[in-house]
């Protein structure tokens, strides 16, 4: 497994940020990486998320947005954020060019990235990932993130853990239900960042079955959703 530096060019009034090619051995995907809004690229969970995908052969591309690498912390604009979306998504091409690219992320990372496919139409990408779609704000339900899903013309996969509190879990199944092309699955007793329970309390939440950690299963169901998911009419 091989993890290159590399950097992304945005405009001459936001310069360049940083990114970071994780490349398995024999790739059978690559998935463009985004991260949340409240750490970067480098963050613990990110680098998990960046190495149950590799171990199942599946390539990332991490990158941070403009406003993690600056002293300005609120996430940016959406315009800016699609800028820089699509910059990542160019260089993943370049970077990737004999297996499908994938786009998604963490929470407003795969957020950000429903909202470049839907005004952008790119071709090049294949599907949606979602790891932990941020469907409202903790203690506040409701669908109003989710208004643009329908408009999405490629597969979406929604991997969200039974303790999201920005996903209940029946708000985030009628929505996918919803949409032609979503699957989702859920990671039992896991939280927004994968966090799981531990020990009986655990088992009892997920019904009595061990399980492998959240990240295994998120990887492991992403590859087979990417051998079996439906081609985009």
């Amino acid at each position: 497994m091989h993890q290159r530096p590399q950097m992304l060019s945005l405009s001459a009034d936001l310069g360049e940020v940083s990114a970071i090619y994780q490349r398995p051995s024999t790739p059978v995907a690559l998935v463009v990486l985004a991260h949340g809004a409240g750490a970067g690229m480098q963050h613990a969970h990110m680098q998990a998320l960046a190495d149950a995908f590799a171990d199942v052969q599946i390539a990332s591309l991490r990158f941070n947005f403009p406003f993690m690498e600056s002293s300005r912390k609120p996430p940016n604009s959406l315009g800016i954020c699609l800028s820089t979306l699509e910059a990542a998504v160019t260089l993943g091409t370049s970077l990737a060019t004999e297996i499908p690219l994938y786009i998604g992320g963490h929470s407003f990372g795969g957020r950000m990235a429903s909202h470049y496919v839907e005004q952008s139409h790119d071709a090049r990408c294949a599907g949606l990932i979602y790891c932990s779609f941020p469907l409202h704000p903790s203690g506040k339900p409701g669908v109003a993130r989710a208004e643009h899903l329908p408009r999405i013309r490629i597969p979406q996969l929604f991997l969200s853990g039974t303790r999201d509190s920005l996903a209940e879990q029946d708000l985030l199944r009628g929505v996918t239900e919803a949409l032609p092309m979503a699957t989702l699955l859920w990671l039992a007793t896991a939280d927004h960042s994968f966090k799981t329970l531990k020990g009986k309390k655990r088992q009892r939440d997920a019904g009595g079955v061990a399980t492998d950690s959240a990240y295994s299963l998120a990887a492991n169901a992403t590859l087979d959703w990417i051998r079996h998911h439906p081609t985009p009419s």
